[in-house]
């Protein structure tokens, strides 16, 4: 089923898929940097949410999709309906490219949070046996702890 997004009808714009999924979050998705400049360019929604809360950052495979978001002032700290990052996905899926960006980009405090389950995103990646995903985090966060 797809609905229109309530706002002015532009081709490849006006349309939601059932769950909540954007031309933008495909775009990310995929990795698709110059359908994801366009669509933004067209006032596409970055914020849009599909129907686990999750924005395009959610989607992001790599750094390249990740700068694009962040320039356009997309919000990395954002939180999904199971209290997870843009973060712990990637941890999760062992995206260290994007990780990366997105542990240097979020607050802190969002860097270290739990989910509704009491995982962080180093607990994702360890879940997902990531060493070098849980590498990358952990020291970082133990000296932004005062714990190195």
């Amino acid at each position: 089923m797809i609905q229109s997004w309530g706002g002015p009808v532009t081709p490849g714009l006006a349309l939601i898929f059932a769950e909540g999924v954007t031309p933008l979050h495909l775009a990310t998705f995929d990795g698709a940097l110059d359908t994801m400049k366009t669509l933004i360019q067209a006032r596409a929604n970055f914020e849009a949410q599909d129907c686990h809360g999750q924005t395009p950052f959610f989607f992001v495979p790599n750094r390249r999709t990740c700068v694009i978001l962040a320039d356009a002032a997309a919000d990395p700290n954002v939180l999904n309906h199971k209290g997870q990052t843009p973060l712990h996905l990637a941890a999760h899926a062992g995206l260290n490219d994007a990780a990366s960006f997105l542990h240097m980009q979020c607050f802190l405090a969002v860097s270290w949070c739990q989910d509704k389950h009491g995982r962080t995103a180093v607990y994702c990646a360890a879940h997902s046996n990531l060493k070098p995903t849980i590498l990358l985090l952990l020291p970082q966060l133990l000296v932004a702890f005062g714990q190195d």
